[in-house]
């Protein structure tokens, strides 16, 4: 206590005011959710842990909670780690921004650019303990709406043609009509036999293997609407016949109107509602729909192929990867691609990185035949929580997958490549903790006194010796004591050091 009140004495001179520096108690993170740019579909903020500013924290963004979805939707993790001056001056300095810029190729971001406004909360997550936040918000954000491409009327594919049942119109189909009319085939089922005539005329005649001709060669690209047929009562299942009973009538209408209002994505049942192929069941699909009378047709139904496509490249020095990949049943639709790295054995398909959109045009690919726009360019972002793992100097082993458009559990794996993105510089906010800055704010006062001192006061408690604080600790050698105060003292007397 004598080396204290010697200290005490000797600084009387430059002290006004002290702080004493408290036991570590985990404090939640501070900041504040700033504002948002609805044209850039962009938020600003900051945030940071008061236990510990050298660290970036994550922040997390959800939109749109509710009583089902208490938490809202979740659309991201990023991080807190750009420049905010303004920040920095009320002590909390560095680099604790965060600008986030919502991007309608990123599949999760997509779902902002509906034109809709959307409730915003951020989270800004603890350093030392995951499980706590500080939730920042609400505010109201309303991104210009992305159309998308419109989806092409499509009739389920259990249509009249397809004899044999495999899903396609085949010269195998022609040939089967032909052998059931002339009575070559004696085994054939009452249900092929329903599928083989092509015109619902009621019988197999010459005019149903020509129509499969025709279909072949696209002189006819529909199909009719499937008359009620009690060897195959669901027939259809197309767009109109919402309840799939194989015939359009007043029931439909009914469910139509049942349905109305209602956007994607649809149950079965709603999707042939939307006749149109518009995302939404309105006026339009019930106009549609009611013009349809005897003799009425469908679009033939494609078989669904897989995704086509390509993964070209890497830029190590950039992080980013490219290459194409389309739907080669409906080249209007954009794709999205998930990228994982690293399968192993405990985690086959390897860590998810994120989902994007091949959206991007390649004049390549548009002449090899698969126009428009379905290149994806990604540069990955230190900023982006779950693209940062990339940035740590190791080569990690990349697959893309193109997702398929009609059904999302299907897709075509492109790869593997290797990436090897360079660390991200790590800001040190501590330049002059040698010289006696013991909070690390970039100067030299009497703060760093104060926590000098609350370091000294609590290593010389017997009790404590398995837990000292050592924050002041300015030459390193694992211990606070009257070297270090000295060492502060030079520094802070040191005119040529910030103060």
């Amino acid at each position: 206590m004598l080396v204290l009140f010697v200290l005490g004495v000797c600084l009387a001179f430059i002290r006004t005011t002290s702080q004493k520096v408290n036991a570590a108690v985990n404090n939640l993170p501070v900041g504040s959710f700033d504002g948002v740019d609805n044209n850039a579909c962009s938020i600003n903020g900051w945030t940071a842990d008061p236990d510990d500013l050298t660290k970036t924290l994550p922040v997390h963004v959800y939109i749109d909670p509710s009583q089902t979805i208490p938490t809202g939707t979740f659309i991201g993790g990023y991080l807190a780690n750009q420049a905010r001056p303004d920040v920095d001056a009320a002590g909390y300095p560095t680099h604790h921004g965060f600008f986030i810029t919502f991007s309608s190729t990123n599949a999760s971001e997509a779902k902002l650019f509906d034109g809709l406004p959307h409730t915003v909360y951020v989270y800004g997550i603890d350093a030392q303990d995951t499980n706590q936040h500080t939730q920042f918000g609400p505010k109201t954000l309303t991104c210009p709406a992305v159309t998308p491409a419109p989806k092409p009327l499509i009739a389920g594919c259990d249509s009249f043609g397809d004899v044999d049942g495999d899903g396609k119109i085949s010269t195998a189909d022609q040939k089967m009509a032909f052998d059931i009319l002339s009575g070559t085939n004696k085994t054939a089922t009452a249900l092929q036999k329903a599928d083989a005539d092509v015109d619902i005329s009621g019988q197999v005649d010459i005019s149903d293997p020509i129509r499969i001709g025709d279909y072949l060669n696209g002189t006819i690209t529909t199909f009719p609407v499937c008359a009620k047929n009690t060897a195959k009562p669901l027939a259809c299942g197309s767009l109109g016949d919402v309840n799939n009973d194989g015939k359009i009538d007043m029931t439909d209408l009914a469910l139509m109107d049942q349905y109305f209002g209602t956007r994607a994505p649809f149950t079965p049942e709603q999707q042939r509602a939307d006749v149109d192929g518009d995302n939404v069941i309105s006026i339009l699909d019930i106009g549609k729909m009611a013009a349809y009378g005897p003799g009425a047709t469908f679009p033939a139904c494609p078989v669904n192929k897989p995704p086509v496509g390509s993964f070209d490249g890497v830029d190590n020095n950039a992080c980013s990867i490219n290459g194409w990949t389309a739907d080669p049943d409906d080249l209007t639709k954009t794709l999205p691609v998930h990228v994982y790295i690293d399968p192993s054995q405990s985690i086959p398909t390897g860590s998810f990185i994120g989902g994007y959109l091949a959206n991007q045009a390649r004049p390549d690919v548009d002449a090899a035949g698969y126009p428009t726009h379905h290149g994806f360019f990604i540069t990955f972002s230190s900023s982006n929580a779950s693209e940062a793992k990339l940035f740590d100097g190791k080569t990690h082993t990349v697959y893309v997958y193109g997702i398929d458009a009609q059904d999302t559990n299907q897709h075509t794996q492109f790869g593997p490549k290797t990436l090897t993105c360079q660390p991200t510089p790590t800001v040190s906010t501590c330049q002059y903790k040698s010289k006696g800055d013991a909070n690390c704010d970039g100067k030299i006062d009497m703060q760093d006194f104060d926590v000098w001192k609350a370091d000294f006061q609590w290593n010389a408690v017997p009790s404590h010796a398995d837990e000292p604080h050592v924050s002041s600790d300015f030459n390193g050698d694992n211990k606070v004591d009257t070297d270090d105060f000295n060492i502060w003292r030079d520094g802070f007397l040191n005119t040529s050091l910030p103060h």
